[in-house]
């Protein structure tokens, strides 16, 4: 609905806001944080002061406490709920009545969170099938081979993905997976900081690169230039130059410094190292120039090592950790991940929720918030503006 008074006089119907009541209050967001009442006037709201833009919207509701309240209140009854029933998974392998805790697990999930009023019996429905549809397979893995069988069906995984990047794909990342983030944390912080070292080093080779290019360079020189190479071949100019003289030095040099050498003999080096002194300056300074970027080279050489190194040695290490861990250390491991997975589920439930109140408000925003008045006003000064510029440029 559009209100025509609004769009012309501003303000937010109040009726509108009403009408969104069910949702403010599922998500704990007070509708005057958002909208301010006028005096006198039970018709229409105001943007609250705070909202000096749209873009305010989302943040506003995203950290509201109230928000923030009802998140909270959501994931403790999920907690309370998983203690209460997940015993029933943790005794399949003995039990094997899968079909049961499936139907014990949509009911009471259902029913221990629909009383708060957060999301209907719809979303919560389709959080615990999915999130079971999806754990299926590692429910029946749980059955035959028990909660180790579970984090060795997880391993191979993984080792597969790591093994071969193809076979990852993009839907699979192998260092993403829940296992590698619960106990591998450490691991991953190594990596990263390897690849970091990689990105930051490049960085810094591609800044000496394009470092001192000639002023009168064109585009297409600018965008071929390389400062390392360019100075390499300054220097390989410089010793074709002076190939017959370095060489002719370099000879008379050997023979000054050998124990029968004449007093001649030292003169001759000398003087034509004196000749040559110019040539070999402008050598040492290429080299000197040089020094840190061949440092570069070698350090994203050292870094890019490091980096293949812990990628051989992830999966092994990744083995040896689970390895490590006691029978009910496995399954507390497992359960805890089984339940992060609802809690990510439910999240996003709450998530599109909250996106909606975003939405919604967003849309009042993009209704009401400039008026007739405003944009007639607006017309005005940019017609003075541009009679005011086309009176200087002689046009009226």
């Amino acid at each position: 609905p559009h209100d025509v008074r609004a769009h012309l006089q501003g303000g937010v119907p109040v009726a509108e806001v009403e009408a969104k009541r069910a949702l403010f209050e599922a998500l704990g967001f007070d509708h005057a944080h958002a909208f301010a009442a006028r005096a006198n006037d039970t018709i229409y709201y105001d943007f609250a002061p705070t909202l000096g833009e749209k873009a305010l919207i989302r943040p506003l509701i995203e950290n509201d406490p109230g928000v923030q309240g009802r998140a909270q209140v959501l994931r403790d009854a999920l907690r309370r709920w998983w203690t209460e029933h997940s015993p029933h998974l943790a005794d399949l392998p003995t039990m094997r009545d899968l079909n049961a805790v499936r139907t014990e697990f949509l009911d009471t999930f259902v029913a221990g969170l629909l009383p708060l009023a957060v999301l209907d019996r719809f979303k919560l429905a389709g959080v615990i099938a999915g999130w079971w549809t999806e754990t299926l397979p590692d429910f029946k893995t749980l059955l035959e081979n028990g909660f180790a069988g579970v984090i060795d069906g997880w391993v191979d995984a993984i080792a597969d993905a790591v093994e071969d990047d193809e076979a990852a794909g993009p839907a699979f990342d192998p260092f993403g997976h829940k296992l590698v983030l619960r106990i591998m944390a450490d691991y991953l912080e190594q990596v990263a900081t390897a690849r970091t070292d990689i990105a930051r080093l490049k960085g810094e080779k591609e800044a000496f690169e394009a470092g001192n290019a000639p002023d009168d360079a064109d585009e297409e020189e600018l965008a071929n230039w390389n400062y390392a190479r360019d100075l390499d071949r300054r220097a390989k100019e410089l010793k074709a130059e002076n190939r017959d003289a370095l060489k002719e030095l370099a000879k008379l040099e050997r023979t000054a410094v050998k124990a029968r050498a004449t007093t001649e003999d030292k003169r001759a080096a000398a003087s034509a190292r004196t000749a040559l002194q110019p040539v070999l300056d402008q050598l040492t300074t290429i080299e000197a120039t040089l020094v840190p970027y061949e440092k570069i080279k070698t350090d994203i050489a050292a870094a890019r090592s490091r980096y293949r190194e812990l990628i051989a040695m992830f999966v092994d290490q990744l083995k040896a950790r689970c390895a490590a861990m006691r029978e009910e250390q496995k399954r507390d491991l497992v359960l805890e991940l089984f339940t992060q997975d609802v809690q990510v589920g439910l999240d996003g439930a709450a998530g599109e929720k909250r996106q909606e109140l975003v939405r919604f408000v967003g849309g009042l925003w993009a209704k009401y918030r400039v008026t007739l008045a405003t944009l007639r006003n607006d017309r005005v000064r940019l017609e003075s503006r541009l009679a005011a510029i086309t009176s200087r440029l002689g046009y009226a």
